[in-house]
Order: C-alpha cells, then structure tokens, then sequence
C-alpha cells in the first residue's frame, strides 16, 4: 500500500538514527537553550543571596524539574540513582560496538584521573568543596523549588496566557517556600505562613547587604490618601548608607492590589511592540515587589522571578542578575536607591512617571544583550524581536 499524506509511513531506523527534520531540530536545539538559559537565571538568582548550589549542579537538577524526571531530594538519593544509571549504561554498551565501548572507558578514564588523580593544582581539593555543598539538603531545596516555581509561574503566566493576579503572586511563592526551614527557631511550619502576606513589621530583608540595622526607627501612619504608611527613617548610618524604608504589614495587600492595577494600566497604555517597554515593566513589577516586601521571606527571588516571566512572556528572553559580585553590588545599589525613590515618590506621581525602576532596567537591558549574544552563539538564526 502506498503512503498519503493522512498516513504517512512510519519512518524506519530507531529514532535515534532516524533524521529529523530541520525545524524539528531548531525546536529541540531552542527547549535545549531555553533550558539552559533558565537554569542560568535560577542560579544567578540564588547565588545574588548565598543560597543554591552551583551553576552544574544547578542546571542538572533544574533540568530534572523541566522534564518532569523524578528529582533527587537529597546527595546520597542522586548518588543512588546515578548508580543505577551507570549500571544501566553499563548494561546497553554490552550490545554496542566495541570500539565505543573503548571510547567510552578511555574517555571515563580521563575524567577520572584529571579530577580525582591528586593534581597539584588542587582540582581534587574543588571537588571536595562541591561535593560537601551538594550533600546539603537546604541547598538542592532551594534549587529544586525555585526552579518549580518558575516553572509553576512559566506555565500559568506564559503558556496559558493568565493575567498577573494576587492569587498567581501567592500560589508561585507557596510554591518556592515549599520544604523551607526556618532559620529563626520558630515552631510554624512553612505551609503556614507561604503565599501569605506578612504579618510583622520587622521584614527580615536577608536578601539586602545591610541586613537591615537593628536601630532602624520603625514609625508608620495609617493610609488616608496624604500620609504614608511607611517608616521613612533616611538618617545616614556609620556605614554611610540609608535604611530602607518599608510597608506597614496592614497596608500590604492595598499596596499589592494597586501593583496589579498599575501593571494593566502600564501594559495597555504605556507598553505597544517594543521590547524597551516591556523592559521597563518587567523592572517596574520586579521593583515593587521589591519595595512592598508582602511575604515574610524570598521576596527577592519571587520579585525577579516575576520579572523573568514578563520578559520571557513579552521579549523570549531571560535576565541572569547575580551571577559574579559585580552584579551582586550593582543590584544591591540598585535596590537601596529604588527603595528611597518609591518612599519619596509615594501619593505623588502616577506610576507611569515613577522613576525608580529605571537603573534596574538599565541593568536589565545590559544582561539581556549578554544573554541574546551567548545565545546567538549556539543557534542558527537570530532571537524573536532581538534578531
């Protein structure tokens, strides 16, 4: 019987011998870099905090939570089924030629002695390093969850084209929360208080340099349309620098409701096809996060994971601020003078003409020209509106 073009015939060969077409391999080569870029952006994330593991290990568990593979949630979990792998491997090169079976044990053996062949220039003494920093479990969780919540936050907010709404913000940061123990010795667990706004006025901002001094005055007024419920203690430190200003818990969830408002203000009125706009709201949302603080911990990684899901949604590109202590000092810069402008601004200026998120779109631009080049480098044709 011949075949029509209903019912193709079934192409011959395994499929790993079988050629796929060349826009099937651009998908494939696009999911690959995508991934690649989102595992970039989730490390850069973490390690702008301390937290995570390192960019291999960050970008192989995140890998894991992309295709929906089971995830290892502990070292000695991943070393159990890494064996389990290599024994399967083992097993299928029996059938396979032998001259790969060469290949692959000489190419086994280099590895082997390269990193674990006691060289002087202490490559043995790094993977001891990696090796005790992937056995904390606190650390693979925070990995594991970010990258869940983006993924989480990817498929509602991009895939399925939902509208930013509180209850997308709450459910991503329940999301990130999830397993997290808590450091201050408290009893609550953390389903207790995730995608929860905060209920103390303490904000506990462990992402900043400062870490908030203890002597910061914490004075607030109630929100009647003239004055602010913020504490706006701008005094100078020793250090030179100024403390954040911060919301009062019981006037978070009016801040938030006004920050989803202004975000479809901005988007229909200020935002057309230029990707420059959709920069300046990316940075404008992952700001006011920022600013209002609304749960009790990882809103700096909730704020610019939000970011990210406006750029990618609007742009197809992702921003990796974090990664080195350059980008670490510039944000954080960035984040004290953004705090300062939004306090000042407060009751006075529409948020069209609000200011203080413009240095950190600036950075913004400046690291999605560094992703749209690292990415050009491994892909055929130019990226979306970047070509």
């Amino acid at each position: 019987m011949s075949a029509t073009d209903d019912n193709p015939p079934e192409p011959s060969g395994s499929p790993s011998t079988s050629p796929l077409p060349r826009w099937e391999k651009k998908a494939k080569n696009f999911d690959a870099i995508a991934s690649l870029e989102f595992s970039r952006m989730i490390y850069a994330s973490n390690a702008l905090e301390n937290t995570g593991l390192n960019l291999e290990d960050t970008t192989h568990l995140c890998g894991l939570v992309f295709t929906d593979e089971k995830v290892p949630q502990t070292y000695k979990e991943e070393k159990r089924m890494e064996a389990q792998r290599k024994k399967k491997e083992e097993e299928d090169k029996q059938n396979r030629w032998m001259v790969l079976k060469l290949m692959d044990s000489a190419q086994e053996y280099v590895t082997r002695t390269y990193l674990k062949g006691g060289r002087e220039d202490g490559n043995d003494v790094v993977e001891e390093v990696i090796d005790e920093r992937r056995k904390n479990k606190q650390a693979r969780r925070e990995v594991i969850q970010h990258a869940r919540a983006w993924k989480y936050f990817l498929e509602r907010f991009c895939i399925e084209q939902e509208e930013l709404n509180i209850n997308l913000i709450q459910n991503t940061h329940t999301v990130l929360c999830a397993g997290y123990e808590n450091e201050d010795n408290s009893k609550e667990e953390w389903w207790e208080w995730a995608g929860v706004y905060r209920t103390f006025n303490t904000i506990g901002a462990g992402t900043l340099r400062h870490q908030h001094q203890k002597g910061t005055r914490q004075r607030s007024r109630d929100r009647d349309g003239s004055i602010t419920p913020t504490q706006k203690n701008y005094k100078k430190t020793n250090e030179g620098r100024r403390p954040l200003a911060y919301i009062r818990p019981s006037a978070v969830e009016a801040y938030m409701n006004e920050m989803i408002r202004n975000f479809e203000i901005l988007k229909e009125v200020g935002c057309g096809d230029g990707v420059d706009e959709y920069i300046e709201l990316a940075a404008w949302v992952g700001g006011m996060i920022m600013n209002i603080w609304p749960f009790r911990v990882e809103n700096g990684k909730l704020a610019r994971l939000v970011m990210n899901g406006v750029l990618w949604r609007y742009c197809g590109i992702v921003a990796d601020i974090g990664e080195g202590e350059r980008d670490k000092e510039e944000y954080f810069d960035i984040v004290e003078r953004a705090a300062q402008v939004f306090h000042e601004e407060e009751f006075t200026v529409t948020a069209r003409r609000q200011r203080g998120h413009h240095d950190l779109a600036a950075m913004v631009r400046r690291k999605l020209e560094e992703g749209r080049e690292r990415v050009e480098e491994t892909m055929e044709y130019g990226w979306g509106f970047w070509g």
